[in-house]
């Protein structure tokens, strides 16, 4: 379900009540998570085997390449994790492309004026120019900076990678020196985005931070609040707003229902018979409704030419037949 006002999805299919009343904010969906799953492999594999390509003189690369069985085997794997990334790209742009234009959802990761800003006064905080940290929203400018780096990065990589696997298709269509132009930029720019890895995301997300959303998928309150404040208030609102009815939606309060009385008397018979009463003020009278179902049940045809009598009435006549025997 989607929010048409903002564009971004329910509120309520992303805030969580636990039993012990806390709540939880879903900040990544499980696809999600399991794209973020199939990325640290691949890049984790891609790495290892890459580098020890690059620098195949080292003792330690030696020694990986024989653990792993021998040159053409890392090479095997380097490829087929490559093959795994291209997919998971091409999955990610149609998946964005599927948001943007069918559930019309927002972009949030594109950088605007505000992540400048942000920028500038972490930096002036981190100095102790400023007396508090800016305040984020769904995404910071940090998060921003690491996301587009890793696009740009996944690109220069695909296409020189490609470039160094099909040598002999490249050079038909670009001269030979676009090969060792590849090779060392492909090289470079592993070893920049390993080490980025290792001190950039690992510092925010884990030293800095210990931030297990990725993994399992949701914030608790506390952190919301002191990652993405904005959000945050922006999430309670909206919550807010959608729990409380407007006073167009209001009901009307229903109408109270008296229960009946069921009222069981003996008739003059010996047999039994059942009057509904209605429990109300005293003096009340059944619905006319009511009262003339009941009347036209207990009416009991008379001879032609005489006036109907009720049950009541016949009883009240015998019982005053049967005295007047009684006395005579």
């Amino acid at each position: 379900m989607s929010n048409p006002k903002a564009g971004y999805p329910d509120v309520r299919t992303r805030v969580r009540a636990t039993p012990e009343g806390k709540l939880l904010f879903v900040r990544f969906t499980l696809a999600q998570r399991v794209e973020h799953l199939v990325l640290i492999v691949s890049f984790t594999m891609l790495a290892v085997t890459g580098l020890v390509q690059k620098f195949s003189t080292l003792e330690l690369s030696v020694f990986a390449i024989r653990l792993m069985g021998g040159i053409e085997t890392v090479r095997q794997i380097h490829h087929f994790f490559a093959l795994v990334i291209i997919g998971l790209s091409v999955y990610h742009v149609a998946h964005i492309v599927h948001l943007t234009m069918v559930h019309k959802q927002q972009v949030q990761m594109w950088p605007n004026r505000q992540d400048l800003r942000d920028a500038v006064q972490m930096v002036r905080f981190n100095l102790g120019r400023a007396s508090s940290r800016p305040r984020f929203g769904r995404y910071s400018f940090e998060e921003k900076m690491e996301y587009w780096a890793l696009i740009w990065g996944t690109v220069i990589m695909i296409i020189t990678g490609l470039i160094l696997w099909f040598p002999i298709g490249a050079t038909e269509a670009l001269p030979g020196e676009v090969i060792p132009v590849a090779r060392s930029v492909h090289g470079w720019e592993a070893l920049l985005a390993v080490l980025a890895i290792l001190t950039w995301h690992l510092y925010h997300t884990v030293i800095k931070t210990l931030n297990k959303s990725i993994f399992t998928g949701v914030m608790t309150e506390e952190e919301m609040q002191h990652e993405h404040p904005l959000e945050y208030q922006a999430m309670m609102a909206e919550l807010q707003e959608s729990i409380v009815p407007s006073p167009a939606m209001t009901l009307a309060p229903a109408a109270t229902l008296e229960p009946e009385l069921v009222v069981v008397e003996p008739d003059g018979n010996g047999r039994q018979r059942k009057r509904n009463q209605r429990q109300a003020k005293a003096g009340a009278r059944p619905s006319s409704r009511k009262r003339n179902t009941r009347q036209s049940k207990a009416t009991v045809s008379a001879q032609p030419g005489e006036p109907d009598m009720t049950i009541d009435h016949q009883m009240e006549t015998a019982a005053q037949e049967e005295a007047t025997d009684v006395a005579s």
